[in-house]
């Protein structure tokens, strides 16, 4: 009885190992937490990654992200009326290299800055 329950504790602690590496590897997944009514600061980025939002208010927010490939370009929209709901994420993907402008349509101030930045070969 004793070694079955080591086993099973064995193989739960590889368990959660492995997720941790897991996470620890993910470096392509950027996470920003919407709180306090913000973004956080601008963020610099490669090509590729892929940048997850999580709502970590209780408050809902609605995101739009622009991209502009050089300044004053016309902005291509990537995400549009996304509705952030509290304890939720979404995922976009940097596929450009560019500026990308996030900002919550319902709280104008609530913005942030995306440069990306071309993989080197």
């Amino acid at each position: 009885m004793m070694f079955f329950r080591w086993l099973v504790f064995l193989s739960g602690l590889l368990g959660a190992m492995a997720s941790l590496q897991a996470d620890e590897t993910s470096a392509e997944v950027v996470l920003v937490k919407e709180k306090n009514s913000s973004y956080g600061p601008d963020l610099e980025l490669k090509v590729g990654q892929t940048v997850r939002i999580l709502n970590a208010e209780r408050t809902r927010h609605v995101t739009n992200v622009k991209y502009y490939a050089q300044a004053g370009a016309t902005p291509e929209i990537v995400v549009k009326n996304h509705h952030d709901h509290p304890g939720k994420a979404f995922d976009f993907k940097l596929d450009r290299p560019g500026l990308y402008r996030v900002q919550c349509l319902l709280h104008l101030p609530m913005r942030m800055n995306i440069r990306v930045e071309a993989v080197s070969p």
